[in-house]
């Protein structure tokens, strides 16, 4: 009875599994997908940029900012969040995940401006404008600082 109930609960597992909806990882090693109804809970607080930043694409590296003190000043963060939203904040246009690198990648997009929304558990969520520029040559580096 007990390995009954195993399997069931096993099957059910992976069904919930596949047939659940995607969102495009792509910057995530494994290309893991994350699910159109994933986030994180509720944030210490929100840092919002409101300069744009030029980058040439929609990638870059997410690390701690160098001016804190708690130990793990400029680390990467793996495992954030990395959401394009629309203008409004609002809602999701695609997503991944950072790398144990804090490296993400998000789909090839045209020049143009877009909003990113990163988020992880122990962090504050972050709002940047990034407008994608062919002539610029540098990527993203986003600081996303622990929440207190």
């Amino acid at each position: 009875m007990k390995n009954l109930m195993l399997l069931l609960l096993g099957l059910t597992f992976i069904s919930v599994i596949f047939n659940s909806p995607k969102v495009s990882a792509q910057g995530h090693k494994a290309k893991e997908e994350v699910p159109r109804d994933f986030t994180y809970p509720a944030p210490f607080d929100y840092e919002e940029i409101k300069e744009p930043i030029v980058s040439r694409s929609l990638s870059g590296i997410v690390v701690v900012p160098l001016t804190e003190s708690k130990g793990y000043i400029g680390n990467p963060v793996p495992n954030a969040l990395v959401e394009r939203v629309t203008p409004d904040w609002k809602r999701r246009l695609d997503a991944t995940f950072t790398n144990e690198d804090g490296l993400f990648k998000l789909k090839s997009v045209p020049p143009g401006t877009y909003h990113l929304k990163l988020s992880n558990l122990y962090f504050n969520t972050l709002l940047v404008k990034v407008i994608v520029s062919r002539k610029a040559k540098n990527t993203l580096k986003l600081e996303l600082s622990p929440g207190t």
